[in-house]
């Protein structure tokens, strides 16, 4: 019986931190995804995509700065719409992960 590969998502900031792990480990590519359970066609599609770009800031600095931003913003209604079908809906997430939903 033949067992697949499981599909990881893997954000940007994973894939610099790879990226950058694996020119620190002295491992060929092959080698290193291998090791680490990666696909080598991913690994070269990343490394492309993201080059030499390095990992972002700590969460501490990136939490700090996030605190000057406002936790709620105003929204006004201006009218109410009719009851829509049920099932869809408008789903907006953000770069940090928030998801918002709404009935349409």
């Amino acid at each position: 019986m033949k067992v697949g590969l499981v599909m990881k998502f893997r954000t940007v900031d994973q894939w610099q931190e790879i990226i950058l792990a694996r020119k620190t480990s002295g491992l060929g590519i092959g080698q290193f995804c291998r090791k680490n359970q990666i696909s080598v066609t991913s690994f070269y599609k990343w490394e492309k995509i993201v080059g030499g770009q390095t990992p972002k800031a700590p969460a501490s600095i990136v939490t700090k700065a996030a605190q000057k931003l406002p936790a709620f913003i105003t929204v006004d209604v201006t009218s109410k719409a009719a009851e829509p079908p049920s099932g869809r809906h408008l789903v907006i997430v953000t770069s940090y992960g928030a998801r918002l939903e709404i009935p349409l």
